[in-house]
């Protein structure tokens, strides 16, 4: 089953935005601009609305959906955030066993494609290694490899949450 373009936008649009990219006081419009790509990729690689809702939840909780790191440019992030010290990539911070995104600069276009790829190999990867501990054991094998970890629970909640908006007909339509 597809998952819509837009109610994934629509759900990304309702996580609090990134506090360092407050300051710029963007739009609606801005902020729409720069989640479509992220949603985008979303939506080509995801093959359920578990699926959707456990990228969009990794993508958060990795990068807060940064303008900084949605656009390419982890490493002129604040010290301390600059994408595990250069070891992670895009919104997902997918590392070096993500080829795809690796291969080239992190601007290039079709990065989030690629993140988005990578991610959901690892997420699917998790479901299987960690099989009867629900998105708690698939969060907590993204994150780590293992199927458990503390952060894994809330990871897991905004996974849920999402799910359950991309479950919610946008505007009384359905599908694509």
């Amino acid at each position: 089953m597809a998952v819509a373009v837009e109610a994934i936008l629509a759900a990304m649009l309702t996580l609090p935005q990134y506090h360092g990219d407050r300051h710029a006081d963007p739009t609606v419009e801005d902020r729409t601009r720069l989640l479509r790509p992220v949603a985008e990729a979303i939506a080509a690689v995801a093959k359920s609305r578990a699926e959707a809702a456990a990228l969009v939840a990794v993508a958060y909780s990795e990068s807060a959906l940064a303008r900084y790191v949605a656009q390419g440019y982890c490493s002129q992030g604040p010290k301390g955030a600059r994408c595990d010290a250069g070891l992670s990539r895009g919104v997902w911070q997918v590392r070096s066993w993500c080829r795809e995104l690796w291969a080239g600069p992190e601007t290039a276009p079709g990065r989030h494609l690629a993140g988005a790829r990578c991610a959901v190999q690892r997420l699917r990867q998790g479901q299987r290694q960690c099989s009867g501990k629900g998105y708690v054991g698939i969060m907590a094998y993204y994150g780590t490899g293992r199927c458990a970890w503390k952060p894994a629970t809330g990871r897991a909640a905004l996974m849920s949450t999402v799910e359950g908006q991309l479950r919610a007909p946008a505007g009384g339509s359905r599908g694509r």
